[in-house]
Parts: structure tokens; C-alpha cells; sequence
């Protein structure tokens, strides 16, 4: 099952993007890395908005969810099955 992350989740993905980054391309090449862009969360502000984390620099802030921004879907583990 695939999700948006929590804001909580996506702010730790901004912390370590560097090391993600170097995963993936060792895994896949460069292009499912995470570029320098605000990325959406789950986590919504109110019935409008939702909170976004920036890439760039770690920025966390809101903006309504008409506006166009990156995802990155999250694929559940579920640890019975391991």
C-alpha cells in the first residue's frame, strides 16, 4: 500500500535527502532522486491547505492544496510478511 508521509516522515526525509539520494542512485541511477523543490505531506493544515516540507533548505509551511508541488509516495512495510 502506497501513502503520502506525515509531515513528520517528510521533514526526516529532507534531513537525510543526501544519504536517500545516495542509496537510490547506487540502487536505481539518479532518476527517482529528491531534487531541491517543496514536496506535499498528509498532514493537512485545515479543509484547505496542507503542510509541505522545502528540500532546499528544511523550510515547513502551509499552502493550499490548489497549489502545484512534488509528492513522494511512501510504500508501507509490513513487518509480518519479512
Amino acid at each position: 500500500m502506497w501513502n503520502l508521509p506525515a509531515l513528520g516522515e517528510l521533514m526526516l526525509m529532507a534531513k537525510y535527502k543526501t544519504e536517500i539520494n545516495e542509496l537510490i542512485t547506487s540502487m536505481f541511477g539518479n532518476q527517482n532522486i529528491f531534487i531541491n523543490d517543496w514536496y506535499w505531506s498528509s498532514t493537512e493544515y485545515d479543509a484547505s491547505s496542507s503542510w509541505s516540507v522545502s528540500f532546499n533548505y528544511g523550510n515547513v509551511g502551509t499552502i493550499g492544496r490548489q497549489s502545484a508541488y512534488r509528492v513522494r509516495p511512501l510504500a508501507a512495510i509490513n513487518t509480518l510478511s519479512l
